[in-house]
Formats: structure tokens, sequence, C-alpha cells
């Protein structure tokens, strides 16, 4: 019953924005989680607040029930967070974004595809070997293992956060 609602909640404010935005009307709206009673109101707006702040300034709908525990988090501005990023990691994300992002498309297809080379290969329309030199290139720049979960999780956090690649207005893949 509970996703049910949310998402017909979200489906309508979905419809209403597309009105609005042909009309040239822009609006982006945050839908909290389930509270109960008048004295989680604050709470349950700050949630909403979160969640329309994680669609970035684009038009669109954003639930946090539809979203992971992980993917709420990333939606966070935390500068703490940001600090704590490696700076191999760091030089890593700004220099493949300003070359066009490849590496870090191929390295979220590779989390989106439960680490499979071959998956990756297959999504992003590449030979395997490619997306296999690919990985060994993301592995080098950052002195990650990726087939180290913890490191395959610091360098996925150190992503969406620093390239704001948090999924705005859908779950995340594999949901």
């Amino acid at each position: 019953m509970f996703p049910a609602r949310s998402s017909s909640a979200a489906e309508g404010l979905e419809d209403a924005i597309e009105r609005l935005s042909r009309r040239g009307i822009p609006l982006a709206a945050g839908i909290s989680t389930v509270h109960n009673g008048l004295t989680e109101v604050p709470e349950a707006y700050a949630e909403a607040c979160v969640a329309r702040d994680g669609l970035r300034g684009q038009p669109g709908v954003l639930a946090l029930p539809q979203l992971s525990t992980f993917d709420y988090l990333m939606l966070r501005e935390d500068p703490t967070a940001l600090r704590l990023i490696r700076p191999a990691l760091r030089r890593f994300i700004e220099e493949d974004q300003a070359r066009g992002g490849a590496l870090i498309s191929t390295l979220l297809e590779y989390v989106a595809t439960d680490l499979s080379a071959k998956a990756v290969a297959e999504r992003l329309h590449l030979h395997v070997n490619t997306a296999c030199y690919r990985l060994e290139r993301i592995a080098e720049r950052t002195g990650c293992d990726l087939r180290r979960l913890a490191d395959v999780h610091e360098l996925l956090i150190a992503v969406r956060l620093l390239a704001g690649r948090a999924p705005a207005g859908s779950p995340p893949e594999g949901r």
C-alpha cells in the first residue's frame, strides 16, 4: 500500500509539472517518506526539501520512498564528506569530466551491472576488450581495485558527490 500511494502521488505531480512546464513554468517537487501526525510535519518538510534539492535545479519530482538508502545519503550536501575524498579520486573525476566522462559512465554501468565487464560492454555498445581497458584505466588512475567492494563503494561515493550523479527524478537502476 505504501509504495502505491507514493507512486500515485509522484505520478500526479509529474503530470502537473509537465503541464506547467509546457506553459513556461518550471517546477521541482520533493516527496518525503510517510509521517504520522502534525508533530512530524517539520521532519517531513525537511525530507521533501532534500528530495527537491536532489533534482539539482531541474524541473521534476523526486520521491524519497523510491530511492535506496545509499542514493538518499548521496543527495545530502555534506562538506566533511567532500573533504574526505582522496585527492587521486578527486583528480580522476575532475579530469574525466573535462574529457566527456567516458570512464565515469563506464564505472556507473559497471556498478549497475553488478560488476560485470561483459554487461558493461553490451549496455555501452562497446567491445568487451574496450570495457575492460576502461576499467583498467580507472583502477590505474584511482589506485582502486575494482574487484574490492570497499574500493568500488569509495569510488562510487566520490563520483556521486563530485559529479552530481545521484539519480534525479527516478529510482536507480536495479531497484
